[in-house]
């Protein structure tokens, strides 16, 4: 999720034939705005180029990205998770200078696209999936947005994790 996306937009961009197509779930092609202030993205930036082990923003608040006390504790269990207190200066600037260049070659996108993405989600706004979906060159493209979900489908509660799935397996099934 998030940072997956964007490898994957970028891997389809730097070598397209070698991808059969791409899922997208709810890749970070856009920040949610609430988040990513101006004066947070202006000080990633200068002290990543600066400062880049700097510490300059704690985790992400995983009530941004599930709705349940339940995901949260998958989440906090889950060997996978970043478990550290900060986020490092040079990983902030190379997120902050990726997404507009991303943004900028979203349209070269021309192999199969299936994106995810949740109405409500609070890390990467939904804005940048449906402007993925609009720009991209793809002829075989689809967009889910699930109205109430938050970022992480794969945690979301009444059946929506299982439907994203299942989504993602037919999408599959029916291009192999």
């Amino acid at each position: 999720m998030t940072m997956g996306g964007v490898i994957s937009i970028l891997a389809s961009l730097k070598k397209p034939r070698e991808l059969k197509g791409i899922v997208v779930v709810s890749g970070g092609v856009t920040w949610n705005p609430e988040g990513a202030t101006p004066f947070k993205r202006f000080v990633a930036k200068w002290f990543g180029w600066l400062v880049p082990n700097f510490p300059v923003s704690t985790i992400i608040d995983l009530d941004l990205a599930v709705r349940t006390s339940e995901s949260k504790e998958l989440l906090i269990k889950d060997p996978h998770t970043f478990k550290g207190t900060w986020l490092k200066a040079g990983w902030a600037r190379t997120v902050m200078n990726t997404i507009p260049n991303l943004y900028d070659q979203m349209h070269n996108v021309d192999i199969p696209l299936l994106i995810l993405h949740g109405g409500q989600d609070k890390i990467c706004d939904v804005k940048g999936a449906q402007e993925l979906y609009e720009t991209s060159n793809s002829h075989d493209k689809s967009l889910k947005v699930y109205p109430n979900s938050y970022h992480c489908l794969f945690l979301e509660p009444e059946g929506i994790a299982e439907e994203v799935v299942e989504e993602i397996r037919r999408w599959i099934k029916n291009r192999m």
